[in-house]
């Protein structure tokens, strides 16, 4: 299958480089994508006996960029749609629009319109200040892959620093895996959600931000008002004891954020915290940590980052009354190890673990390039000591490792 679509890019790519096509279009162009093949293992058996009882969960995406310039690169439309097919997870396939947007850039202002996709953060464990866009849940567990959010967004540059304005004129939700696939939670994820605005999806939220870089320090403050991208849970019982589903809910919530990273020589000194309100009560939560960086370690190239955070959140635990986390009082530890060769190897490892409960979340992932196309990558997600009551015990025999080759082009 992957050999298909490559074979099918290519001949994409050689036809839109040929000079007549390249003149059919007044501006400056161009086309990337990549194409993967993943498969995922399962070792442990299945707590639910209607998952799918598969050890081995192959899957192939393909994400396209597609890139348009004019007027000296002042204007540019950005197109980045995204496919999933995966064999046991009916809601793991799924398209998306990553991104779509035009951008006009002056000196001290640019203007973004469309579908677009924002981080903010400096934290490696948890990133709380990042809100614009809505998790894709289906994806991995780490919450690190995004959905491209509806947007308008003016940006305004001077010696004071930079200032994001963002009108967000519609709300998605939260991606969640299949009843009958892996890593899916204790109960069905009903597909009508619900709104504490009448407005429901069509809520128009607003986020400001102003960042700034002050010697050693990188500043951001941030403010959003508008739908949480994080759902409360609400029980809907049907016929049976054992007959519930869980319907999302999504409040409407203010939230007031500060992230800072100080850089000095070999040290890398970080913070991210929040407070929000409108669920319950107001809470509050942060991240803080370091990451220290030994180079060319043992006489050779590479360099070693070794990281320690520390995660507070002091939302309420119940899960009616505020969306469920699992960093009320956890410490990360880790490493981040860059070979600096022509192959461009990684390693990045650490794990999570809760300090009251001992419940453990590792993180594994390599990566190595096989010549200037190809990316292999191995990625391990497994958990320890998982209490029955604790929100990861659905997921408790759902340890996996990925394996995934990837084609650049």
């Amino acid at each position: 299958m992957i050999l298909r679509l490559q074979i099918l890019c290519t001949a994409v790519l050689a036809l839109l480089a040929s000079s007549d096509a390249r003149a059919a279009f007044p501006f400056d162009w161009g086309l990337t994508g990549e194409i993967s093949a993943e498969v995922r293992s399962f070792p442990r058996e299945e707590l639910f006996p209607e998952q799918e009882s598969a050890t081995a969960s192959p899957s192939i995406h393909i994400e396209l960029e597609l890139l348009a310039e004019w007027n000296d690169g002042l204007d540019r439309v950005t197109f980045v749609p995204y496919a999933r097919w995966d064999a046991h997870d009916d809601h793991r396939s799924h398209l998306d629009v990553r991104e779509l947007h035009w951008i006009h850039q002056e000196e001290s202002w640019s203007f973004l319109a469309g579908v677009g996709k924002v981080f903010w953060g400096v934290t490696e464990s948890r990133h709380l200040v990042d809100i614009i866009n809505q998790v894709d849940q289906v994806e991995d567990i780490d919450e690190e892959d995004k959905l491209g959010q509806p947007m308008l967004n003016v940006t305004l540059l001077g010696d004071w620093g930079a200032i994001d304005l963002f009108l967000l004129p519609y709300f998605r939700e939260r991606t969640f895996p299949d009843e009958d696939a892996r890593l899916r939670g204790l109960f069905k994820v009903s597909g009508d959600a619900d709104y504490s605005s009448d407005l429901e999806e069509w809520h128009p939220d607003w986020a400001l931000r102003w960042s700034q870089t002050l010697g050693e320090f990188d500043l951001g403050l941030s403010f959003f008002r508008g739908t949480s991208r994080e759902p409360v849970f609400l029980p809907r019982f049907g016929s049976s004891p054992n007959d519930i589903t869980l319907r999302p809910r999504y409040e409407v919530i203010d939230q007031i954020g500060f992230d800072g990273q100080w850089t000095h020589e070999a040290w890398l000194w970080k913070f991210e915290g929040i407070v929000r309100h409108g669920h319950a009560d107001t809470f509050g939560a942060f991240v803080a940590g370091f990451e220290y960086t030994l180079f060319q370690i043992g006489g050779t190239d590479g360099d070693l980052g070794l990281l320690v955070e520390y995660l507070y959140d002091g939302r309420p635990r119940d899960p009616i009354e505020a969306p469920i986390t699992r960093a009320e009082h956890d410490v990360f530890a880790g490493f981040r190890w860059a070979a600096n060769n022509v192959s461009d190897t990684q390693l990045l490892g650490g794990a999570i673990v809760d300090t009251r409960s001992g419940e453990t979340f590792a993180i594994l992932e390599a990566a190595h390039r096989l010549g200037d196309s190809w990316l292999f990558q191995v990625e391990v997600r497994w958990l320890f000591e998982v209490e029955r009551d604790s929100i990861a015990a659905s997921v408790r025999r759902d340890s996996f490792v990925s394996a995934r080759l990837t084609w650049h082009f």
